[in-house]
């Protein structure tokens, strides 16, 4: 696989972390860094700056476990979703308990309109959705 493709699929598969990746801003928002999207939580979710920079933190880590996942995936298509699922969700996990419970609802909130990894192009029909 080429480094190019191997970017992008590393930028989408983030950018599928807050559902934007359906959004007229999807291409802006793939080429965001970590700080970037925590500063749309931040503004999202009424993030204080400690909250800030544990969200940046995680979304880092996420980011450099993507890409280590993505190398290392061997082109396993299915086996790749799998893990970016995982990443995913643990990623998730680490941001809620950052959050309040206000701001946990309203990144629930966000979390479903996440597009789904996977599936869906060229006339495929998407995941269980």
């Amino acid at each position: 696989m080429s480094v190019a493709f191997s970017k992008f699929f590393l930028v989408a598969a983030i950018a599928g972390l807050f559902g934007l990746a359906s959004t007229p801003a999807s291409a802006q928002f793939m080429r965001m860094s970590p700080e970037e999207r925590a500063k749309i939580l931040k503004d999202s979710l009424g993030l204080d700056s400690a909250q800030t920079v544990k969200v940046t933190a995680i979304l880092t880590e996420s980011q450099g476990q993507m890409r280590d996942a993505f190398q290392s995936g061997g082109g396993d298509r299915e086996s790749m979703r799998d893990t970016m699922t995982k990443i995913t969700a643990k990623t998730d996990s680490k941001i809620e308990a950052v959050l309040t419970k206000e701001q946990g609802v309203k990144y629930e909130a966000m979390k479903k309109n996440r597009r789904p990894m996977g599936g869906g192009g060229m006339g495929r029909p998407r995941g269980n959705n």
